[in-house]
């Protein structure tokens, strides 16, 4: 497969990610053993001015045939009033969230099936119109699969998310790249969401820089219904 080949599989397959903070290449993968840590910053931008940042580590591991991972949200979020321009700010920690995964393989291509766990740690009050946690538990079961290329690097996925008192999510999600040198990945990352009828899908570039092995920061900006959005994330091998 030719990297023009390799580069229009995500925009052919439709398929996309979010889940737990930021796509990335090698969704399937996960992690090398014995674990990682996570470090994702995220800066969003509404169009009405408002504006939110998040900062999540977390801590992932996978040993012999599973996979698990812990990571708790930093929030500082500024609403604004569409109607009276008011802002509204609040911050601090936001809802912790836990994966259960077990990677396989078909063939040579890398699969994990994942479940996912979203506890309300984060303040809220129903009175308040914005607050840092969402104030209900939400779980998920995701089909992730990777394949990886002499060229670059194809990921896939479907996700169902469960959420408390809201309608049930479907994504589905793709995530490709090409090798740029020996350091540098670049791509595409696309979502598809099925929320209660309503259908929005997005198109983001990717890019992830790899000083050695084990080491890798990915930047993933776009626009999405809701406004600008722009993450950072350093994940470190042990």
């Amino acid at each position: 497969m030719n990297n023009y080949k390799l580069a229009g599989a995500a925009v052919a397959l439709g398929i996309a990610y979010t889940g737990q903070g930021q796509a990335d290449f090698g969704e399937a993968i996960r992690s090398g053993e014995p674990g990682q840590v996570q470090v994702i910053v995220a800066k969003n931008e509404g169009d009405n001015g408002s504006n939110g940042l998040v900062v999540k580590p977390t801590l992932k591991y996978k040993g012999d045939g599973w996979f698990a991972s812990a990571g708790i949200p930093v929030v500082d979020r500024t609403d604004v009033d569409g109607d009276s321009l008011l802002e509204r700010k609040v911050s601090g920690i936001g809802d912790v969230g836990l994966e259960l995964g077990r990677p396989f393989h078909i063939g040579d291509v890398h699969m994990m099936g994942l479940m996912s766990l979203s506890l309300p740690s984060g303040g809220y009050d129903s009175q308040d119109l914005v607050n840092v946690g969402s104030g209900r538990i939400n779980g998920g079961a995701s089909l992730l699969g990777t394949k990886v290329f002499d060229e670059g690097i194809v990921d896939v996925g479907l996700v169902y998310n469960l959420r408390e008192g809201l309608p049930n999510k479907y994504t589905f999600r793709s995530t490709a790249g090409i090798n740029v040198g020996e350091h540098l990945k670049a791509g595409v990352t696309s979502t598809l969401d099925l929320v209660d009828g309503d259908v929005e899908f997005n198109v983001k570039p990717i890019v992830r820089y790899t000083p050695t092995k084990g080491k890798h920061v990915t930047v993933v900006a776009g626009k999405n219904s809701k406004g600008r959005n722009i993450s950072v994330a350093l994940r470190v091998s042990r």
